[in-house]
């Protein structure tokens, strides 16, 4: 599917613990030049559950379609 295990945790991080801890993004304000630091992260409220977390999304590999998480791994309740 063009996914290294490396991208699916990198999209796991950004969806679990926020975009900072992988590519911090920035927002000058142009009038003030003040740098706020911009991040992404999935609510809390949305992975309520396994079904949740699997149908989070990943970005396809170079050239390829997006992915499923269920797509590209199995969960069990141990």
């Amino acid at each position: 599917m063009g996914l290294t295990q490396r991208d699916i945790a990198s999209h796991l991080l950004v969806s679990l613990s926020g975009s900072f801890q992988t590519t911090p993004s920035f927002w000058i304000d142009p009038a003030s030049g003040t740098q706020y630091s911009v991040s992404t992260q999935t609510p809390q409220a949305r992975l309520d559950s396994l079904n949740a977390l699997a149908t989070t999304p990943l970005s396809g590999g170079a050239g390829q379609a997006p992915q499923l998480l269920a797509n590209v791994a199995s969960f069990t309740v141990a």
